[in-house]
């Protein structure tokens, strides 16, 4: 796979596919460019396809972040890799996490290399308030959330010290492993692979295979970042000038459908396509009305 180095010295990996008009697809969290290649492969008939690796995951997993922010990580490091390749006119769509950077891309850069955007599943507000119920975990938010304060305070000393994911207290090994397994498990529709999640995570070597763990401070961060910052980029959707789809799907109980549709109230040129049998994941849950529109999309 080809790299690039980031502006802070970081090494940072992405797959090229295909030849023509570029799309680059931003993978979620605990995710990687991999995970995009069956429809990538598809998309490369007709163009050209970028899958960074975001610093911490896949090939990038021992890239670290130099800011407490890491979604503004990611959007530099989408900025870096955009100059590094020459792109200028690029079409971009973001799953979750991925399309939470999108949206920090946006509020940084402007919309001066992208020309159409695909949101994918994610709320614009990270988190619950007065304002705003729709946030991640929906009403379990708060909850979640507090459990999540709890766990990064404990492992803090040992991010600190640098300690290798071995040398963790086995009970803090377990409840990451835990946590990891619940999030995942939110993230699917299906009865079934709610229950394939959990028992995949709560095993260590499957759970090691799943998120490698030579850089587990990473994902530590990146739950710290989520808690810290909360991530309200509804002001950065009225500047955002270009055409914007949003696939929402009604049954994500990551991220409630009522705020994904809030979206078309706050961006002028937003369409939403629901996915009426998709969780979070509309990749696995409906994958063929998912490459459908992918390729719609990247041939508007």
């Amino acid at each position: 796979m080809p790299t690039i180095i980031a502006r802070d010295g970081e090494r940072l990996y992405y797959r090229s596919l295909g030849s023509g008009p570029c799309v680059m697809l931003l993978h979620g969290f605990g995710m990687h460019s991999g995970h995009w290649l069956p429809f990538a492969t598809y998309l490369s008939r007709k163009f050209t396809v970028i899958l960074p690796d975001l610093r911490g995951f896949g090939r990038s997993h021992h890239s670290m972040f130099n800011q407490q922010c890491t979604v503004s990580n990611f959007a530099e490091d989408m900025e870096d890799l955009c100059k590094y390749l020459g792109l200028n006119t690029v079409k971009l769509a973001g799953i979750s996490m991925g399309a939470l950077t999108a949206l920090k891309y946006f509020e940084k850069y402007g919309t001066k290399r992208i020309s159409a955007y695909l949101h994918i599943d994610q709320s614009p507000c990270c988190a619950n308030n007065e304002s705003w119920q729709w946030g991640l975990f929906g009403s379990d938010h708060d909850i979640r959330i507090q459990r999540g304060e709890r766990l990064m305070q404990a492992l803090q000393p040992f991010i600190e010290n640098n300690t290798r994911y071995e040398n963790l207290p086995k009970a803090l090994r377990d409840q990451l492993q835990h946590e990891f397994g619940e999030f995942f498990a939110s993230a699917l529709s299906k009865p079934a692979h709610k229950f394939i999640a959990r028992k995949l995570m709560a095993n260590a070597f499957t759970a090691k295979q799943i998120l490698p763990v030579s850089n587990w401070p990473a994902y530590a961060y990146c739950l710290t970042s989520y808690i810290r910052e909360g991530y309200d980029l509804r002001a950065v959707l009225p500047s955002i000038d270009i055409p914007i789809s949003v696939i929402a799907g009604l049954r994500s109980e990551m991220y409630p459908v009522g705020g994904q549709l809030r979206i078309a109230d706050y961006a002028p040129n937003a369409e939403v396509i629901r996915f009426d049998r998709s969780g979070h994941t509309p990749l696995i849950d409906q994958p063929i009305k998912f490459s459908q529109e992918l390729m719609r999309f990247a041939s508007a």
